[in-house]
């Protein structure tokens, strides 16, 4: 049989002090002279003659050498003698007076042992004074305790195992600094003391040092199971109740997953194991109920269970490299049920680092205040929301950070008895292994607007966010999350981006069908380039996650009419027709207005009107505009689904910019190769058609050479987004002799006067309604002047009808929304002593 011998130091920190000495009530003499070990049972008491003054210290119940028989697959804990200490507490733990069997080992998986260094093992220990309750332990900690080979940057006093060479236990509850063998050494009770045939002392294990002094521990209590969360076990009420006691006499176990590294052919076994209690004497006598006959002050004051979420998402890839480390660290505090304050107030603050690169600095020390807390579980427990921005990791993997918890009260681990102790405060530290990982998640903040309607097809539709890296595995969708906040829909439904293109990493873009999509919000997920998947739910770049909202199809197809017809004495603009698609299933529509004036302020906006029609009419004279301005309108339409009104996306808008007035539009031009010869008029008396002021021009052409004479509009902005423009106005001139006329066109640029050149000079060749100017084209204004008057057919001639007003309305997108402004243009031109006479009034720019 193979005999590998390990040895486990057994160290009682359970206030063990106070089971040998006389106190308050409890009738134990410090003068009674100690019994003769062998003449003691393991019930017998045995006072202390030192009179507690203080808080609760470590104390020793005794040594083992663990033997391990790797053919029997078996542990034997074999108690060695201890020092001689004053009144020799190592009697309890060993016969004649103890019992060996106070601590046993039991293996449970050895398999990988011999290989990888691999066992898993569960440690029982036994209270040594069965019936005797005033002996009962709280908050009992089994500590394994190994050399310490890392250095903490925050605290150089701060030193622990480094798992590639020193043993380690892969399952901790927590690290705690309480009795490692370098900082309490006080050579009795107080302190660590290495046993008679301890490692240190081995010839075998010369040169073993246990000089951890932050070290992994387990939690034993009544009713934890040994392979149970000590977490999900304080989630029963009753176990909060119950205090974390260690009745006397009872068994309490835990499973400890440890790894031994191999070291060339050798398995290094070296560590030392002690156990932490707490206990103050009882308030009651005799002790009926531990939990209710102990003070508070039996078990741990400070914060001893810590539970951390880790919500990074941090990143190597070799030439990139970031990412933000996200913790809740939740933090178990009995004091908390006390304290105003609540755990926030037990807690100090935190002291973060990690074992390689990762942290900007190395390290992060905050205060308890200066971090955001939110209720825990229970109320003995809060959860401290940490982030640390801009990551700076050197390497993917597997990064150890390291989070400490400081005590407010108590705070020092000196107890007032004399013993050497860390002069710090006392801190809890737990251990978070931070994935790093080789290729980012990609965050979206941003998709197209974050609505869309059913049933459309988007192209090239922007994602927005960070971290994008381009790959074959780029990919984007959209996944149903629910109508209404409710599991409404097809719960299985998903949109697929497809045409996926990088465009840097702040954007990608996609293709999205929503063909039968049902109505309700969608999470947005994707999977990066480097094959990294970021779910739904998980984009929390900006406030949390972020939904895709599919509504009712988009009412489209929207015009405006402003219902004038045709006339010799066409009508003034009364109303605003409003025509769009019937939207399948739709109940109703709303439709919006929003008026302006003509300097482009808001002037007052309609309430949405509501109608079961897919048009509307709306009277000019309802709309308090002073005779002219802008009407901006658009349509919604609403759809019942699963007992929701959903109400769609908003149509395109549509607009009409018309002139009622002189000034509506703005000042017109007019410009004329001899400004001499010009007059520029506005009359009551000849614009009259609508009983407002119109625009009219009055002047002359003289015979030689020909002239021209413009009369120009304002500019007309550039409009996005637009299918179609149209142009209506009312018109007429007088006086003009036989073979000469006028011309409406588009000019972007207005002529210099005595310049023959007119610019980018478009006639209107046909309208789309009302009356036609002219039926031929031509290249220019200029060129269209020297025409001889004989083969003059571009201009509309002097006859009885032009003495009246007659309204016209053409097609102008092409001249309107290209990207620059143009202007409506009327010519004028004569080749011999001319009179010019023309009014235009009630112009409308009909924009859908």
């Amino acid at each position: 049989m193979k005999r590998i011998h390990l040895l486990i130091t057994g160290l009682i920190l359970l206030e063990i002090l106070l089971l040998f000495m006389g106190c308050q009530g409890h009738n134990l003499n410090p003068l009674v002279p100690t019994p003769d070990p062998d003449e003691m049972m393991t019930d017998d008491i045995v006072p202390f003659p030192f009179e507690r003054t203080t808080a609760s210290m470590p104390n020793l119940w005794g040594y083992y050498e663990v033997i391990y028989d790797s053919v029997g697959h078996s542990i034997e804990a074999v108690p060695l003698r201890g020092p001689a200490f004053a009144l020799n507490v190592v009697t309890f733990l060993q016969p004649p007076a103890g019992s060996q069997y106070n601590m046993n080992v039991d293996v449970l998986d050895d398999a990988h042992f011999p290989d990888e260094g691999l066992i898993d093992i569960r440690v029982l220990l036994h209270h040594p004074f069965p019936g005797q309750n005033i002996y009962t332990g709280f908050d009992v900690c089994g500590i394994f305790i190994t050399e310490g080979t890392i250095q903490s940057p925050v605290n150089s006093s701060l030193t622990y195992a480094d798992p590639s060479i020193d043993p380690s236990v892969l399952n901790p509850d927590g690290h705690t600094r309480w009795m490692n063998p370098t900082e309490f050494i006080s050579g009795d009770i107080f302190g660590f003391v290495p046993g008679f045939w301890g490692m240190s002392e081995s010839s075998e294990n010369s040169g073993f040092v246990a000089g951890a002094t932050l070290n992994p521990y387990k939690y034993f209590a009544q009713g934890l199971s040994p392979g149970e969360d000590v977490w999900e076990w304080l989630e029963d009420d009753n176990n909060v109740y119950n205090r974390g006691m260690f009745p006397a006499g009872a068994t309490c176990s835990r499973d400890y997953e440890l790894r031994f590294p191999i070291i060339g052919n050798e398995i290094n076994f070296m560590f030392d194991y002690a156990v932490l209690a707490h206990w103050e004497p009882p308030l009651n006598e005799p002790i009926i109920d531990p939990v209710i006959d102990f003070p508070p002050d039996a078990n741990a004051r400070y914060p001893l269970h810590i539970r951390v979420t880790d919500n990074s998402e941090v990143w190597y890839t070799g030439s990139d490299a970031g990412g933000n480390l996200r913790f809740e660290v939740e933090v178990f505090d009995r004091d908390a049920l006390t304290s105003p304050g609540g755990v926030p107030e037990q807690v100090t603050g935190f002291k973060i680092w990690s074992d390689d690169p990762l942290i900007p600095g190395g390290s992060i020390e905050t205060m308890s205040t200066e971090v955001e807390w939110n209720s825990g579980f229970i109320a003995s427990t809060s959860v401290a929301n940490i982030e640390i921005l801009n990551a700076v990791p050197e390497a993917s993997g597997t990064s150890n950070l390291w989070i400490a918890v400081g005590s407010t009260d108590p705070n020092s681990y000196d107890q007032g008895l004399g013993a050497s102790v860390p002069y710090d405060p006392i801190e809890t530290c737990f251990m978070v292994p931070v994935q790093i990982a080789s290729c980012p998640k990609a965050f979206m903040s941003d998709v197209g607007n974050n609505q869309a309607g059913s049933g459309t097809w988007l192209n090239d539709v922007p994602i927005t966010g960070e971290h994008f890296v381009d790959g074959i595995d780029l990919g984007v969708w959209l996944e149903f999350q629910g109508a209404g906040g409710s599991a409404l829909g097809d719960p299985e439904f998903t949109v697929i981006g497809t045409d996926v293109k990088y465009i840097d990493a702040d954007t990608v873009t996609a293709d999205f069908n929503f063909n039968g999509a049902p109505y309700g919000d969608y999470g947005v997920g994707c999977t990066n380039g480097c094959g990294e998947v970021t779910e739904p739910g998980e984009n929390d770049l900006q406030e949390g996650d972020f939904d895709y909202d599919v509504l009712p199809q988009v009412p489209d197809d929207v015009t405006l009419r402003t219902g004038r017809e045709l006339s010799s004495d066409p009508a003034t603009i009364t109303e605003l027709r409003i025509d769009w698609t019937q939207v399948t299933d739709a109940i109703s529509y709303f439709v919006y207005f929003e008026c302006f004036d003509v300097a482009g302020d808001v002037v007052s906006s309609i309430p949405p009107i509501e109608t079961t029609e897919h048009f509307y009419v709306l009277p000019i004279g309802s709309v308090p505009m002073s005779g002219g301005g802008t009407i901006k309108t658009w349509i919604t339409a609403t759809v019942p689904y699963d007992s929701e009104i959903y109400e769609s996306m908003p149509s395109q808008e549509a607009m009409m910019i018309f002139q009622g007035f002189e000034t509506a539009m703005g000042e017109w031009s007019l410009l004329a190769e001899d400004p001499s010869t010009l007059r520029f008029a506005r009359s009551t008396v000849q614009a009259n058609f609508d009983g407002s002021w119109g625009v009219k021009i009055l002047g002359n052409v003289p015979w030689t050479p020909p002239r021209w004479i413009l009369m120009a509009s304002p500019p007309i902005p550039e409009i996005d987004g637009t299918d179609t423009v149209m142009i209506e106005f009312v018109h007429r001139y007088l006086g003009i002799l036989p073979s000469n006329g006028y011309q409406v066109g588009w000019i972007d640029i207005l002529p210099v006067v005595n310049d023959t050149n007119v610019p980018e000079y478009q006639p209107v060749i046909e309208a789309a309604y009302g009356h036609q100017y002219n039926s031929m084209d031509c290249p220019s204004l200029r060129t269209e002047f020297l025409i001889s008057v004989s083969e003059d057919n571009n201009f509309q001639s002097n006859s009885a009808y032009f003495d009246q007003w007659w309204l016209s309305g053409f097609e102008a997108s092409g001249v309107v929304g290209d990207e620059i402004e143009n202007r409506l243009v009327v010519g004028f031109a004569g080749n011999y002593f001319d009179l010019v006479d023309v009014h235009i009034d009630d112009v409308a720019i009909l924009i859908y």
